[in-house]
């Protein structure tokens, strides 16, 4: 988009409708969360006698978001004053801004063609100022 002198770009990148095995939900901590006779909250499976834990579809995450990939905002200041510059822009730009998901607690829900979550870290979010000058 442009108006006058100022710009502006977005770029929304995201997926809809993919599951995810969620490994986080296997964790030891999540063990002592379990259905127990003493903790009858039917938020995680009881145990079994061998693994603590039973491949169900309880592990299965939806993996649907929409991401921020970029914005950018600029501004083309005028020239006239100084002659051996034919035009300058200068511009704001963030990268990997902010994440829709109601996906497990802030990890990131594109974990690649596997469909499983080992608990990677999140995508790093940028953000960087510059100037783009033509003589």
């Amino acid at each position: 988009m442009r108006y006058k002198q100022f710009d502006l770009s977005m770029q929304l990148y995201g997926v809809q409708g993919g599951d995810v095995w969620d490994f986080q939900k296997m964790t030891a901590s999540r063990w002592l969360q379990r259905w127990t006779p003493e903790n009858p909250s039917m938020e995680y499976p009881r145990a079994n006698g061998t693994r603590g834990w039973r491949a169900s579809d309880f592990y299965l995450t939806d993996g649907s978001f929409l991401r921020i990939q970029n914005v950018t905002f600029g501004y083309n200041l005028k020239t006239d004053a100084v002659k051996f510059v034919k035009s300058l822009r200068v511009y704001l730009s963030g990268n990997n801004l902010y994440t829709f998901t109601g996906f497990n607690k802030g990890f990131d829900p594109e974990v690649g063609e596997s469909g499983i979550n080992n608990g990677a870290y999140p995508r790093p979010r940028a953000v960087s100022l510059g100037a783009n000058v033509v003589f």
